[in-house]
This record gives C-alpha cells, structure tokens and sequence, in this order.
C-alpha cells in the first residue's frame, strides 16, 4: 500500500480522476483519499493510523461502469476550482490549498529500474495506454514526467483497451500513469486559457513553454501529452546511459541541459550511444506524429473543437501505440545485451 501526500487545489478531487477507469490497461488501483487534518495531537494520531490499515470513514473508490460518462464537473466548487488551475494570474495570489492523503495499492519503481529495452518500452505503451483510457474518460493529465509515469515491479492483469485493433488482447500490465494533481476535465472549454501553471519543466511540450515564456494564454491538449512522452522516454534513457557510463560527451551535455530545462532543440549530437542507438527506428516513426500532431492542434479553432480533438485523439494515439508494437519485437531483453554491441 502507498500513501501520497499531496496539497492541491481546494475543490480538486484525485479520487475522481481515476474513479471510472479502476481496472484499467495502464491506471493504477486506487484505494480511497481524505482531508489531512492538522493541529491535533495525541488520539488524532492513531485515528490517523485507523483511517488507513482500516480504510474507515474515507470516500471509497468505486467500480464504474464504462456506459457511465464523464460529465464534467460535479459542482461549481469543481468548476471554479478547474478555472483556478486553468488561469493562474500573472499576480502572485493567496491559494487556497489543502493537505490530501491519496491511497493506493499499486506500488510503482522509476523507469530506470528497468530490465532492459524491452520492458522498458513495453512499461512506456503502457502508460500510455492508461494515459489514453484517462482521456477517453474526459480527464487530460498534463503532468506527464519521470516520476508519474512508472514501471510496475510484476506484471499485473487488467481490462484490455478494446478500442483499437492494435491493443485489444493486451492485458499484461507492466506500467502505470499516476497522479491527477494537474489533471482537468479537457472538454470543458467553458474556461480562460492558461498563462502558466505548475509542472515539470523538462518535460513539458515546447509549443507549452513557448507560449508561456511569451505570457501567451495556450490551450494544452493530448499532443502537448503526447510529446512529453516522447522527452520522457528520452530523458530517462539518458539517465540509464549515465548510470551505465555508455553516453558520448554530447550525449551527457545534451541530458544536462534537458534537465536543467535548456534549449532541448540545441544538441549537436552526431555520434549515438549504444543504448540510444537501439531506439533510433522508434524514434524514427514517433518525432514525425508529434510534430505532425502539434502542427494541426495549433491551427484548431473553436469550431467543434471537442469532436475535433476527440478525432485526432483517438488517430495519433493509435498511431503511437502502433508505433510501439512494431518496435518492441526487436528490442532486447536486458541492457549488457546492448552495451555489448559496436556503435
């Protein structure tokens, strides 16, 4: 069992986020969520203790049905709390913020942990995966980093995603998407565009950055997600590299600037390490749809921007996942597998 802390929004529920898609490719099994309480002392400690071992008196998650739809938000307290997170101002302001405690069962490691190139791409198609069943429940992440989507220790059965060919017997699960925190529910455009919010820098897409370094109000939608998969991947098979001693120079000044969120734009990388080197013809396939994706997000307008967005979800995630599938054959089992190999 894990317990996340976290201090969100007044109004924003992480419980909801993954209520309707429990059991899901992807999504990780969550417990329930309560409101921290503070300055108590003595007996508050083990009523603490008691809520947890005994899961008493907290708002369980339940089972949802798939024919149930996300219907946006629940409240006004909801949909003002949506708008907070959607238009920071450019003043800094009072938040009104409160101590969560989130309970899951699903116990998760950093992707660096990772057998070799197989499983760790296959854990990255899962975590897409969930990521895709999240948004066909109306919620979008925005939050998609190192540290939320993870590697599963074993393998874990769950619901196929059905909708695409591609994926309907895929039921093996070896990687989660976690943590709502930023999560809103995308087809509610009733709302100000953003100017910033709060994220992880290295991975956010650059059409993002660019607007927010320029105080542009920006729409962020599933490619936005999508390319930050892409730096994710990347960034953390950097990490494994340095770990394992096998990047060239360029290579180890590239992830420096990465994580310190330079110009990512700037490598001039022209001698490939062996463990890059082995993704090269994913990468070949993937950089082309998110540069594809983006181009046509930028020229949306508000004219059936929903089944717009619906449409073009539902064609480059498939794309991606297939994009996936054709790699994974090919990939090894273990990293010495690929160290051993002449660059």
């Amino acid at each position: 069992m894990i317990l996340k802390d976290s201090w969100p929004l007044d109004g924003h529920d992480e419980v909801e986020v993954f209520r309707f898609t429990q059991g899901e490719m992807g999504i990780p099994e969550v417990y329930a969520q309560y409101t921290v309480e503070h300055g108590k002392k003595g007996a508050w400690v083990e009523e603490e203790i008691r809520k947890i071992f005994l899961l008493e008196e907290i708002e369980f998650i339940y089972q949802g049905s798939k024919d149930t739809q996300s219907k946006g938000p629940n409240s006004q307290v909801e949909k003002e709390t949506q708008s907070k997170m959607e238009n920071q101002e450019e003043d800094v302001k009072m938040e009104n913020r409160v101590h969560k405690r989130l309970i899951l069962k699903t116990e998760c490691c950093k992707f660096q942990t990772a057998a070799g190139p197989y499983q760790f791409l296959e854990g990255m198609l899962h975590g897409m995966m969930g990521h895709y069943n999240m948004y066909k429940d109306g919620w979008l992440h925005r939050d998609v980093s190192d540290g939320n989507v993870l590697l599963l220790p074993e393998p874990e059965i769950r619901k196929p995603l059905t909708w695409f060919e591609c994926t309907k017997n895929l039921t093996k699960c070896v990687g989660v998407i976690s943590d709502g925190d930023q999560a809103i529910r995308w087809r509610e455009l009733d709302r100000k565009l953003e100017k910033h919010r709060s994220g992880t820098l290295p991975y956010i897409s650059r059409r993002v950055l660019k607007a927010w370094n320029t105080r542009q109000p920006v729409l962020h939608t599933f490619a936005d997600d999508l390319e930050s998969f892409f730096w994710v991947i990347l960034c953390v098979l950097l990490n494994i590299g340095h770990e394992r001693k096998s990047l060239t120079i360029d290579e180890g000044r590239w992830l420096h600037k990465l994580l310190a969120a330079d110009d990512p734009d700037s490598s001039e990388t022209n001698k490939i390490s062996p463990i890059l080197m082995v993704f090269v013809p994913f990468f070949t396939e993937i950089i082309p749809l998110m540069k594809e994706a983006t181009a046509i997000v930028k020229k949306l307008n508000s004219d059936n921007l929903i089944e717009s967005l619906t449409t073009l979800g539902d064609k480059f995630y498939e794309l991606w996942f297939k994009a996936f599938l054709r790699a994974l054959p090919s990939l090894p089992k273990t990293w010495d597998e690929v160290l051993k190999t002449t660059i």
